[in-house]
């Protein structure tokens, strides 16, 4: 992956950033700097850390999540720096993991598709994994809203979701 810093998009004024103070940035090198600040800045902060560990706990656990795995990742993700195979141990070690496991969960359209393909030989779908998602409602980078897809199961319980999972495991 390449990170690309485009200094024409970046305002060079003094910046509020959850409640820190960023100072004003004279020309591309100084911008690309603070720039860089603010990326470490909000990796490091708790507000970081409790967002991803309310994300991987609804997609991994329950939705909604249950706030003392929430507290508990938030912590380690602290820590740890956000270090993900030390999240997802944190995860596994929870009560609220194994607890969970008497609940099932409906998997997205996205997880369907790509446990199925695994499963499978994928050479040989080409394309209907993508036709899946289009169909239930999940289209790759199609949710127009930044906070991603939902996570709860209700949302992918319907008659297309169900008939395009069939379809794609070739019940026709």
């Amino acid at each position: 992956r390449v990170f690309r810093f485009a200094p024409d998009l970046a305002d060079p004024a003094s910046q509020d950033v959850f409640g820190a103070r960023f100072a004003a940035a004279d020309g591309e090198q100084e911008a690309f700097e603070r720039f860089g600040e603010v990326l470490e800045f909000l990796a490091a902060h708790p507000k970081t850390a409790r967002f991803w560990a309310h994300k991987l706990a609804e997609h991994f656990v329950a939705v909604p999540a249950p706030e003392a795995l929430v507290d508990d990742l938030a912590e380690r993700f602290l820590a740890t720096g956000g270090d993900t195979r030390e999240l997802f141990r944190c995860m596994v070690e929870h009560p609220s993991f194994w607890q969970a496991m008497d609940t099932p969960r409906v998997a997205s359209p996205l997880d369907f598709g790509l446990r199925f393909a695994r499963a499978t030989t994928p050479r040989h779908l080409s394309g209907q994994v993508q036709t899946l998602l289009n169909s239930a409602g999940m289209g790759l980078f199609d949710h127009a809203a930044p906070d991603g897809y939902p996570e709860e199961d209700e949302a992918w319980i319907d008659s297309n979701g169900l008939l395009a999972r069939w379809r794609l495991g070739g019940w026709r």
